[in-house]
This record gives C-alpha cells, sequence and structure tokens, in this order.
C-alpha cells in the first residue's frame, strides 16, 4: 500500500529516470535517493552550460572571493562553515514533504549553489540557472537570485550584508 507522501516521491523519481516510461513506483524511495539522482543530472547540466561559449564568466564567486579572510587557517574555517551550511540546507529538504514545491525551493537552490561551490571551488549564476532549468524544467528567478546571494554574502563577507537566518557556523575554535 502507497501512501500519498511515497507516491509522490516515487513518481517524481520515475520522472526523473525516464519520462516516457512506465514503471510501477517504488515506496522504498527516500528524499535523499531522489536529492542524489537530482543531484546526479544537476552536475551534468551544469557542466554542460559552464562550456558553453555565450554564458558571461563574469557571474561568478568562489573560494577566492573571501574579502574577510586573512589567513589559510580562516579559509579552511569558512569552508567548513560553509559545508555545515549545505549540510543544513539538506536536513531541511530532507524535513519536507517534497523538496521541489515552491515554498522549499529557497532551501534547493541555497542547497544547490553551496554544493556546486564544494564541488568546484566557484559558482557560475548563468550555468548554474540554465542547468536548473535544463534538470527541473523550471525556475524561480527571484528565489534562485536570492539564494545566490545569500551563499555569495556568506562567502564573500561572512553573511555580514544579511539579516534574519541562522548564519554561518562559527569554526574559530
Amino acid at each position: 500500500m502507497y501512501n500519498a507522501l511515497s507516491y509522490r516521491k516515487s513518481q517524481l523519481l520515475i520522472y526523473m529516470d525516464s519520462p516516457d516510461q512506465k514503471q510501477i513506483p517504488n515506496p522504498e524511495n527516500t528524499l535523499q535517493d531522489i536529492l542524489d539522482k537530482v543531484d546526479v543530472k544537476m552536475d551534468a547540466a551544469y557542466s554542460e552550460a559552464l562550456k558553453s561559449p555565450t554564458e558571461p564568466s563574469t557571474a561568478t564567486f568562489g573560494w577566492n572571493s573571501m574579502k574577510d579572510v586573512k589567513t589559510r587557517d580562516e579559509k579552511i574555517r569558512k569552508q567548513a562553515a560553509i559545508y555545515a551550511k549545505y549540510l543544513e540546507y539538506n536536513t531541511r529538504l530532507q524535513e519536507d514533504s517534497d523538496p521541489f514545491i515552491p515554498e522549499s525551493k529557497s532551501a534547493w537552490y541555497k542547497r544547490e549553489v553551496a554544493r556546486q561551490l564544494i564541488l568546484g571551488g566557484e559558482v557560475n549564476i548563468w550555468a548554474l540557472s540554465s542547468a536548473i532549468v535544463k534538470t527541473l524544467g523550471n525556475i524561480d528567478e527571484v528565489k534562485f537570485h536570492n539564494s545566490w546571494i545569500v551563499i555569495q554574502n556568506y562567502v564573500e563577507e561572512g553573511g555580514a550584508r544579511l539579516k534574519g537566518g541562522t548564519g554561518l557556523s562559527d569554526f574559530s575554535k
């Protein structure tokens, strides 16, 4: 017997795997399984988008953008704090019934910006937005842009210009 939540999640997984094939929904699929499959598709789409000759290369930020970091130890602590933030967003998505509904998209976008930063050392806004559209079929431009700004500010200024939220973990000790 399928409950509505596991059915919806498994349908999403089936959609991500093979939209043209009819398959029996698998209630054993967890939300993390779905996120993992979306991550694989996002990575491929992001890689492809980065190769595009039309994407502007100026809309990037990365570990070299840290303005508030003066030593190697501070850089390592900041990277650990960003990774902790990624884990926090991942946990938030685990608590949601569906990470791809509009109410959850901010956490998913922040998670994806942080994840691409962790994987590649820098993030290109144009390539990432293109990868999201290719993978999910659409993008909430306002939520995506706000998510981009939040992660960028965490990296560049430690969240100094952000109001609200949980902030970065303190790894100074």
